[in-house]
């Protein structure tokens, strides 16, 4: 009797062991797909963080041909503010000397009227143009602004994807030391 005690205390201790066996290499399973996740979610914060410097780098260059044109449009407004400054400094002398010359002075009002009037069409013209431009230069970089936002709470919420991730990849390990621990002692 004393020599079949010890095998039916060992056949539970088989067990046991058994049971400890496929739990730790269940927990390493769990281990190495949870590294897989962290390592996929590493490659999308990588690709995010690139298409963000992508985006802003678009944007820079959009801003800048929208700034560019902007300012070639006010430098011809300028110009066109001197001309039509130059034609009525010319309206005032023909008017001067209208008592004079009454026939080719009115010529020439008639002229510098039509002139100024095309100049100013060419003006108001370009003024909206520059409106226009401003408008859509804001509307461009409001966009931008909203499409940041949702690139950093984006980020955010993958930082702390990330970081339960790491916090239950930890827990793992320190389970998986005390399963080893215990399978040593």
């Amino acid at each position: 009797m004393s020599s079949s005690s010890p095998i039916n205390h060992s056949v539970p201790e088989i067990k046991r062991l058994q049971y400890v066996q496929s739990e730790l290499r269940l927990l390493q399973n769990t281990s190495e797909l949870d590294l897989d996740t962290v390592e996929d979610l590493r490659r999308k914060l990588y690709q995010a963080k690139k298409e963000k410097l992508d985006i802003t780098t678009k944007h820079n260059q959009d801003l800048s041909n929208y700034e560019s044109q902007i300012a070639k449009l006010r430098c011809e407004v300028e110009k066109g503010e001197a001309v039509r400054q130059g034609l009525e400094y010319e309206l005032a002398i023909a008017r001067k000397d209208a008592g004079l010359e009454r026939y080719s002075a009115e010529e020439k009002l008639n002229e510098a009227s039509k002139r100024l009037e095309q100049l100013q069409a060419i003006n108001a013209e370009l003024q909206k143009k520059v409106t226009e431009t401003e408008r859509a230069f804001h509307i461009a970089q409001q966009k931008w602004k909203e499409h940041q936002q949702r690139l950093a709470a984006d980020l955010e919420e993958k930082d702390k994807i990330l970081k339960t991730c790491n916090s239950e990849y930890e827990l793992l390990l320190k389970e998986r030391t005390k399963l080893e621990s215990v399978l040593q002692v």
